[in-house]
């Protein structure tokens, strides 16, 4: 005879993603921690989420330093590579929760949420969640050390922290990025500094298939730096994975800590520190 979270386990595996967060509210023990950023951010249950899956074959993903912060810094990757889910962008804002534009930084803040206390009024409280969309008409996550910052936690002296959650993990649960799957110049990356100019993170999904693989360039750096793939490692569409990143020219390495806008390096002389880079991120809604 199955205990009730051995049933609940079993019902889930046969639910779609949205059926099974309104399960969860039909059950009595508290949702799991991924269940609730989801919901932090859409309000639809993960309607619009599945019908993406179902009919853009994407993979939507959250990254964080550490979803369990008060005021978690997140990025929704949706990784639709055709481009069409961003004429369905009207229907993707209506299924998110009220949300500000912060109008200095592009970013989507989240301030509030109604929360329904046992007395039966509804109360709300400030929720501190802070939101980049990106990928839904580009390939490229553009990003600066300001972002990567906030993004990205040194746990250990040699040891980055990043989690990820996919909307279509089979286990649906928070993962945790390994020290080898974020990828930069010379290879494994493992302080923030490093991470400049561009820096790449593969996400394993699969058993069967290859890492979802996502690029951070620090700006528009196809002249400064070059990629060197691997021959036998493919990523999850088939393309081969990037082993690591190479300066074009010596006096970029050189300089790497004292250039601050990679946007303008290759129109200057890279020996010239350049100006620190806006805060603003490109988020495409």
């Amino acid at each position: 005879m199955f205990h009730i979270q051995e049933l609940k386990n079993e019902v889930t595996k046969l639910l779609p993603n949205s059926s099974f967060l309104d399960f969860l509210e039909a059950t009595p023990s508290p949702a799991p921690e991924h269940s609730k950023i989801w919901n932090r951010i859409f309000n639809d249950n993960g309607k619009w989420l599945d019908y993406a899956v179902t009919h853009h074959n994407v993979q939507p993903i959250l990254l964080c330093s550490n979803f369990k912060k008060r005021n978690p810094y997140i990025i929704l990757c949706i990784m639709d590579y055709g481009g069409d889910l961003y004429y369905d962008k009207e229907n993707f804002k209506k299924s998110l929760r009220p949300y500000k534009k912060d109008k200095n930084t592009g970013l989507l803040k989240f301030k509030r949420t109604s929360i329904k206390q046992t007395s039966g009024k509804r109360t709300s409280r400030w929720r501190g969640l802070t939101l980049r969309v990106f990928g839904m008409c580009s390939e490229v996550a553009y990003t600066s050390d300001w972002e990567s910052h906030r993004l990205i936690s040194q746990k250990t002296e040699d040891t980055l922290g990043l989690q990820y959650c996919f909307w279509t993990d089979a286990d649906r649960k928070i993962r945790t990025v390994q020290r080898n799957d974020i990828r930069g110049i010379d290879g494994t990356v493992t302080r923030i500094k490093d991470l400049a100019p561009i820096f790449t993170v593969n996400l394993p999904i699969r058993p069967d298939k290859g890492p979802i693989e996502i690029v951070f360039p620090w700006g528009n750096v196809k002249n400064v730096v070059k990629p060197h793939q691997s021959s036998d490692s493919r990523n999850y569409y088939g393309g081969k994975l990037v082993d690591c990143w190479t300066f074009t020219f010596p006096h970029y390495k050189e300089n790497r800590y004292r250039i601050k806008d990679w946007t303008r390096v290759h129109e200057q002389d890279a020996i010239v520190e350049g100006r620190r880079p806006a805060k603003g991120v490109s988020n495409e809604i």
